[in-house]
């Protein structure tokens, strides 16, 4: 409750910080709230998949996650 604008997640369907059944909450929590939000899980992508050099990056998931990204900063 409270969040105001609108709210983009990107995660990996593999975070080990946050499984699926966590993002299940946050995903509901902010329904409930009625947070106007968008929650994209990239399938077989881990934690730090963004930044290059780590062995989770993922170029796909980071192209298609920039795309997102400057198109909600457009909007």
């Amino acid at each position: 409750p409270g969040i105001t604008g609108r709210l983009l997640y990107l995660v990996g369907a593999d975070d080990t910080l946050i499984d699926a059944v966590q993002r299940g909450q946050i995903q509901d929590a902010l329904a409930a709230a009625g947070t106007d939000h968008e929650m994209v899980v990239y399938p077989g992508t881990e934690h730090v998949f963004f930044w290059p050099d780590t062995p989770a990056f993922n170029q796909a998931a980071r192209d298609d996650a920039w795309a997102r990204i400057l198109a909600l900063l457009a909007g």
